[in-house]
């Protein structure tokens, strides 16, 4: 999915787990509804922060929904 996808997926569904294909093996981030992003490790990760250094050609495909 596209990166817009992925932020829309993200805030319409809390405890979905999204990851890029950039992310080493089991990374992946999600949000509680809380205005952050939570990952693998369970650092909290500014949701805007997070998304305006993951801009640009490489980050705007290849988003995937962890199952």
């Amino acid at each position: 999915m596209t990166r817009k996808e992925a932020i829309s997926l993200i805030i319409s569904k809390p405890n979905v787990k999204i990851r890029h294909r950039y992310f080493s093996e089991g990374e992946f981030v999600y949000t509680n509804g809380n205005g952050a992003l939570k990952d693998e490790d369970g650092n909290y990760l500014p949701f805007d922060e997070f998304f305006d250094i993951r801009q640009g050609s490489y980050w705007e495909n290849d988003w995937s929904v962890i199952e």
